[in-house]
């Protein structure tokens, strides 16, 4: 009588155990790229977000000095006088215009009702026509950028409202002229043009 041929069953089991481990091996592999080129890509957006943000920060400065006043040739800093500006210039939808004499891009009425002036505004849009002032526009600054690599694919751009100064004691009494503070509503973009953040803060002009 002959015994059971056990040895073989048990090769068998052992096939199966093997397969099954290497299809989780697999699995586990595979859940392991996933992962990495996830946080690589994550990772890429977090630096690009972080470019544009600086790039808008950069905007901001720069447009506190195009209203504060630097030495540049387009210097448009007598527009924005605190307690008496020119509001002519800052019109509805954003004004245009680069050239000296009608230096006014950017200069936009301040909407009281409505939907505000940077949700119009195309901050991408370039040239004269453009209703956003491009960094260094007024002032002469310089702004790395590049069409690839790790630099601002474009110019950070801002505009500019004047908006009245309602603090205590500020303007609008009897003996007192109406003073304006000015909103500044900046984007930055990051490597990908698509990137994009927006960064706003208020300048009071020392006269």
């Amino acid at each position: 009588m002959s015994a059971p041929l056990k040895p073989a069953a048990q090769r068998g089991v052992v096939l199966i155990t093997a397969l099954v481990m290497l299809l989780v091996l697999s699995i586990m592999a595979v859940a392991g790229a996933r992962l990495a080129i996830n946080s690589k890509r994550m990772a890429s957006n977090q630096r690009d977000r972080d470019l544009a943000v600086q790039a808008a920060e950069m905007a901001l400065q720069d447009a506190e000095m195009d209203i504060q006043g630097v030495v540049a040739v387009n210097s448009r800093s007598a527009l924005f006088s605190g307690s008496n500006p020119n509001l002519l210039p800052f019109v509805a939808g954003c004004n245009t215009g680069t050239t000296p004499g009608t230096a006014f891009q950017g200069l936009c009425a301040a909407v009281d009702s409505g939907t505000p002036n940077w949700e119009t505004v195309d901050f991408a849009q370039t040239g004269a026509n453009a209703r956003a002032v491009a960094y260094g526009t007024f002032t002469g600054r310089q702004f790395p950028t590049a069409p690839t690599g790790l630099l601002p694919a474009a110019l950070p751009r801002y505009i500019i409202e004047p908006i009245q100064d309602t603090s205590p004691g500020a303007s609008g009494s009897p003996d007192a002229p109406v003073v304006y503070i000015f909103r500044v509503t900046a984007m930055g973009f990051g490597a990908n043009t698509a990137t994009r953040v927006m960064l706003q803060s208020y300048y009071r002009k020392a006269e």
